[in-house]
């Protein structure tokens, strides 16, 4: 026999915890049931600022187009366009969003 859940189950057990004194913030994820990384920031401190990345400005023509262009990150948060060395930090908006997220990391030195 298999075991399942409901949705209304799932929620009110999810209620039952937080209201047990379960910590939001560290128990956060989304929808697809990802964990998000907002228990790595001190509180009132965004995960981006938290973790010491200067994310630059947004000069980039390619700026505030919902794609992080900055060839010193990769993941899904990234265009599929060339990477170009001259929006290297000049593509703030977009790259701090998608890390935030957790669609973007560091990539690894010499890639």
């Amino acid at each position: 026999m298999r075991n399942f859940l409901s949705l209304p189950m799932l929620a009110a057990a999810a209620f039952s915890l937080s209201a047990c004194g379960g910590d939001a913030a560290e128990e956060e994820s989304t929808a697809d049931g990802a964990e998000t990384a907002t228990a790595d920031a001190p509180a009132g401190e965004s995960v981006a600022a938290a973790s010491g990345i200067d994310f630059g400005d947004d000069a980039s023509r390619w700026s505030n187009d919902g794609e992080c262009d900055d060839p010193r990150f990769q993941g899904p948060g990234m265009t599929a366009a060339p990477l170009l060395e001259e929006d290297i930090m000049h593509d703030a908006t977009d790259c701090r969003e998608a890390f935030e997220r957790g669609d973007l990391e560091l990539a690894a030195a010499g890639k």
